[in-house]
Parts: C-alpha cells; sequence; structure tokens
C-alpha cells in the first residue's frame, strides 16, 4: 500500500498532491467541491481525504458511479437537465412546465397522498393494496417530486423503500405514461387537483 500510495503521489498527472496540499495545487483543478465531504479544506479535511485515498488502494470502496449505472444520468441537476435536453427526447407528450411546482410553492405531502387517494378513488389504508401498488406507489414517487419539493432519498424515506428504487421507479412511471392512456389519465386528474389547491 505504501509503494502505491508514494506512486501516486509522485505520478505527474496525478491531483492527489494538491488535494493534501495547497502548495502542489494547480490553478485549474478545483478541490473545494471534494474537500467539503471530508470537513473542508482544512489541515484535517485534507488528512481525511487523504486517509480515504489511501483507504482505496487496499479495499474496494462503494463506487457512487454504480448507483446510477444502467438508471439515469448521474450529475448535478443543471448537467442532469443539459443532457436530458439536448439528447434525449421529452418522457411524455403533455409536460407541465418544470417551473410550475416553484410558482404554486411547495404542496405538502399529505395534501398529495390525499390528492392520490381521490383519483384512484382508495382509502388512505388500501392505497398499498395489490391493484393500486403500481399506479398509487408510482403517483407519490412523482407528484412529490414535482410539486412538493422533495428530493428522492425523502420520497424513499416517505414509501419505506430506498432512493435508487424511487429514481427506477419514476423512471418506469414516465416510459408508462406515454403508452398508457390511463395512467395519462390519472396522473393529469392528479396534476389538475394539486394545481388547485
Amino acid at each position: 500500500m505504501a509503494a502505491r500510495g508514494k506512486a501516486l503521489r509522485s505520478y505527474v498527472w496525478s491531483s492527489l498532491p494538491g488535494y493534501v496540499s495547497p502548495r502542489a495545487r494547480r490553478p485549474f483543478i478545483r478541490v473545494e467541491e471534494v474537500l467539503d465531504y471530508f470537513g473542508g479544506d482544512t489541515s484535517s479535511g485534507r488528512r481525511s481525504y487523504a486517509r480515504y485515498v489511501e483507504q482505496g488502494l487496499v479495499t474496494d470502496l462503494e463506487n457512487p458511479l454504480e448507483l446510477g449505472k444502467g438508471h439515469g444520468i448521474i450529475g448535478e441537476r443543471n448537467f442532469v437537465d443539459a443532457v436530458r435536453d439536448r439528447y434525449l427526447p421529452p418522457p411524455i407528450k403533455v409536460r407541465e412546465l418544470p417551473a410550475g411546482g416553484k410558482i404554486m410553492g411547495r404542496v405538502e405531502p399529505e395534501l398529495i397522498i390525499a390528492t392520490v387517494c381521490a383519483v384512484l378513488r382508495v382509502r388512505r389504508d388500501d392505497l398499498p393494496k395489490k391493484g393500486y401498488r403500481r399506479y398509487g406507489r408510482w403517483l407519490l414517487m412523482e407528484l412529490p417530486y414535482r410539486f412538493g419539493e422533495m428530493k428522492q432519498p425523502e420520497i424513499g424515506v416517505m414509501l419505506g423503500i430506498d432512493y435508487s428504487a424511487v429514481s427506477i421507479g419514476r423512471k418506469r412511471f414516465l416510459m408508462m405514461m406515454e403508452a398508457d392512456p390511463e395512467l395519462q389519465s390519472l396522473f393529469t386528474k392528479a396534476n389538475t387537483r394539486i394545481s388547485q389547491g
């Protein structure tokens, strides 16, 4: 491990020296965002980052890029939006303005759940039951994201599932909605009810 670490620190194209020592930085490398995960651009933050890299030389660390493999685009929101706008067709033909939720303000999750129950004509207790589960779950993944300003991990907690399942479920929902008039109709009804308050 010591030999590998030494090689990494001395390799001419490695950015590691700049992360662990401000004197070794190159002006075109921005270290702040990475170091923020380890306590910031401080001596303790830089040491924490160096330990993390050294640990990765001897053990298998979880690769954050694997989380999105096959499920979507990885990156900050503006990057994801730019890639979608440039390379992907809109997932559904009739799509509300993305800023619609922001204009309305945040919609409370309870109102969204009540809306889904009303649109599906079920009691809240019946929502998870077989037959309603698929549409209900999909609506409860998509609507809080659009109108509740909830992030996917928060939606996962609300539904008792992992956030990666929310990401996959939302993607599947948008694909299914394009081919399923019944699902389109339910989604439009829910949108209308939420928009009208």
